[in-house]
């Protein structure tokens, strides 16, 4: 399975757009492997543990990740801004 982590040009004028997107990548691997995230994850994270707290906290309170089938990307929040596609190869 391959993965593509993609923004939009749109989304490349949000500073945080990369930062938001690991976060999700690395919660899905976390969700994959049936584990939390660890303070290693944590710390090797792009941002410092106390923004990552805040911004899974705004998650939580959304629709974190939207699938959109016929195009196979996953948004963030239903926000095609961010976008990242999991294939088969």
């Amino acid at each position: 399975m391959s993965e593509t982590i993609g923004i939009s040009p749109e989304g490349i004028e949000d500073p945080d757009a990369l930062g938001k997107l690991q976060i999700i990548v690395m919660l899905m691997e976390a969700k994959k492997e049936n584990k939390g995230l660890s303070l290693r994850q944590l710390f090797a994270a792009p941002w410092p543990p106390l923004k990552i707290a805040e911004y899974l906290g705004q998650l939580q309170k959304s629709d974190a990740v939207i699938f959109d089938s016929p195009t196979g990307n996953f948004t963030l929040s239903g926000d095609s801004r961010f976008y990242f596609h999991f294939s088969k190869k």
